[in-house]
């Protein structure tokens, strides 16, 4: 589905580094991610695989709200791993023209940026809990029980 979500996005590189916070400047919580334009399609990350990761995690409405839990960075084999088990994921959501209800969400948020030799990075924004997403800037996918997004 294509992500339409409105509000402010965070525009994120391997080589900008995680940002201390999940809001914007201004104090907005972003509600997703800026990518170049795609210039694949068919999948939700382009081929061929990734040379690295950086995962963001963000803390939500606790601990210390909205701020970096954590950072990672992935090598390519573990990056690789990662975007495959993301581009198996289902570009269609099958529950989406009906009623549906989601777990509590408390806007924890976790971002992969993909790093590739012969392209722009490309970021993910994920979340976890609530109705489990994740999006590209262009194609969010919904999954309430897939056990990648848990």
């Amino acid at each position: 589905m294509a992500d339409a979500a409105p509000g402010p996005r965070l525009t994120i590189t391997a080589a900008t580094g995680c940002p201390a916070s999940d809001k914007d400047p201004a104090g907005e919580l972003y509600v997703g991610v800026t990518n170049p334009p795609p210039t694949w399609t068919g999948t939700f990350l382009p081929n061929p695989s990734p040379t690295s990761a950086l995962i963001c995690n963000y803390y939500g409405r606790s601990d210390a709200p909205f701020t970096l839990q954590s950072h990672t960075l992935l090598n390519m084999a573990d990056a690789t791993t990662l975007a495959t088990a993301m581009n198996q994921a289902p570009l269609t959501c099958p529950f989406c023209d009906g009623t549906y209800y989601c777990p509590m969400d408390d806007d924890s948020i976790t971002i992969v940026v993909f790093t590739y030799a012969e392209r722009p990075d490309v970021a993910i924004w994920m979340k976890a809990n609530g109705c489990a997403t994740m999006s590209n800037g262009t194609i969010v996918i919904y999954s309430i029980d897939s056990p990648f997004l848990r």
